[in-house]
């Protein structure tokens, strides 16, 4: 699908991993209009809106998923609406206003989130005993230290390295735009730097294949892919009798936002850590230890206590 409408709603986001969740959402409506429903898009009316719920719910998408699809959608046709010059066939108002998502519980994500003790598993698993190992160990420390996304991890480029003063930190643009300054821990600067250090001084990504034959008598930079990182976390997982289903590149996320909340119990701090505007984006990250830590029965102590015997 090619539409200069759904090229400009899309160019509106300011991260490449939201401009192709939306992107791929709306080809999925495209397909769904065009091939089920028999219509040219945008022409639509809400019996097709509702339609194109119920055939989500068929393909067995999550309440997540197909919220997130709606939400697209009810988005790009306000955007439509908006236009100087909307495109023909428009509908006069939008064909997904009154269409809402299956119900979920939006106080808290699917992603598991592992134990500390499971986390230093993982770390002492992978080692440093080769270069590609140093390497993945660093990947994973990004994403289970600091946070960070593994579209972040993945596109990280020197340039987003800082320096002030002692202290090191990746400078990143989070989803909308967000400024992040993800400030590294003494050990974990000094690992980024041995390894920029061996790195082809030319190179723009601070990540890349160890394993890429070079092209036309030049090393291509790219930079490492997120499923090359997906698939070596899963291998480090079972390497170290984990179950790879819980330990994913987002698990580090959940996993630096549940721990970070636990240490400092200061989510605006948190939320500011890792890009979110909104407090309540970075509470359904919280899983459930901080939620047994934080219910109202641990500030209670009604248990009558044993009075000490008489001798």
């Amino acid at each position: 699908m090619h539409d200069e409408s759904v090229d400009g709603f899309v160019a509106q986001h300011s991260t490449a991993s939201t401009r192709g969740m939306y992107a791929s959402d709306l080809r999925d409506l495209y397909s769904f209009i065009s091939k089920q429903e028999g219509l040219k898009f945008p022409a639509i009316t809400e019996a097709n809106a509702l339609a194109w719920r119920s055939h989500l719910e068929s393909r067995g998408l999550g309440p997540a998923s197909i919220t997130r699809k709606l939400a697209v959608a009810r988005s790009f046709f306000a955007y439509l609406l908006d236009l100087d010059v909307p495109p023909s066939g428009l509908p006069p108002r939008n064909p997904f206003r009154r269409i809402r998502g299956p119900r979920f519980d939006r106080t808290m994500g699917k992603t598991p989130c592992p134990a500390p003790e499971d986390v230093r598993r993982l770390l002492r698993a992978i080692g440093t005993r080769t270069p590609r190992r140093r390497r993945d160990l660093l990947i994973t420390l990004l994403l289970f230290n600091q946070g960070l996304r593994v579209s972040e991890v993945a596109r990280l480029e020197r340039s987003n390295v800082m320096k002030h003063g002692n202290r090191t930190y990746l400078a990143l643009v989070g989803k909308g735009g967000s400024e992040i300054r993800s400030v590294l821990p003494d050990s974990l600067a000094g690992s980024l730097e041995r390894h920029l250090r061996g790195r082809k001084p030319g190179s723009r990504f601070v990540f890349t294949r160890m394993d890429q034959g070079y092209q036309g008598g030049r090393m291509p930079d790219r930079p490492l892919a997120t499923r090359t990182i997906r698939a070596t976390l899963k291998h480090y997982a079972a390497e170290a009798g984990l179950d790879p289903l819980l330990i994913r590149p987002h698990s580090g996320r959940v996993f630096f936002i549940t721990q970070s909340y636990l240490k400092t119990r200061d989510l605006e701090r948190v939320a500011r850590a890792v890009g979110h505007r909104e407090l309540a984006t970075t509470r359904r990250y919280l899983r459930l230890g901080s939620a047994l830590e934080e219910h109202p029965a641990m500030l209670m102590d009604l248990v009558p206590r044993r009075r000490p015997r008489r001798k």
